[in-house]
């Protein structure tokens, strides 16, 4: 629980201000595609915070983790379309270099959900 938890702060904290860093440009253009990302870590954020008080929690937290895996797995399948029509990026390194951080970002989320999900029935087991 504890690394998911980690994971979830420094997701909750990072996703955003990357995110902003990357658009800084358009920010105006098209603000959902980036105040999702503030959205999402806003919800990490009270997910690893709630976590910590009690296993509804614990619930909240999963449920982050799976809000994440869902908008990481349409964020890739977005940036992969992009890259393969050779579209350039806003940010300031390649298209397939951001696919490539957003597969491994997704990558993490499910990982952390599984984390996630084995810890809250474990605690079901033992309560």
């Amino acid at each position: 629980m504890r690394t998911s938890r980690i994971l979830a702060l420094a997701i909750g904290i990072l996703l955003p201000l990357l995110e902003t860093a990357r658009r800084w440009g358009e920010l105006w253009a098209d603000p959902p595609a980036y105040l999702d990302d503030w959205l999402l870590g806003a919800f990490l954020i009270a997910g690893a915070w709630a976590a910590g008080r009690s296993e509804r929690g614990v619930r909240l937290l999963a449920a982050a983790w799976g809000v994440a895996l869902g908008m990481g797995y349409y964020s890739c399948v977005g940036q992969w379309q992009h890259w393969r029509a050779g579209a350039a990026d806003p940010a300031p390194i390649s298209s397939g270099a951001v696919l490539l951080i957003k597969c491994a970002g997704l990558a993490v989320a499910a990982w952390a959900l599984v984390l996630t999900v084995r810890a809250s029935s474990t605690m079901r087991r033992e309560s």
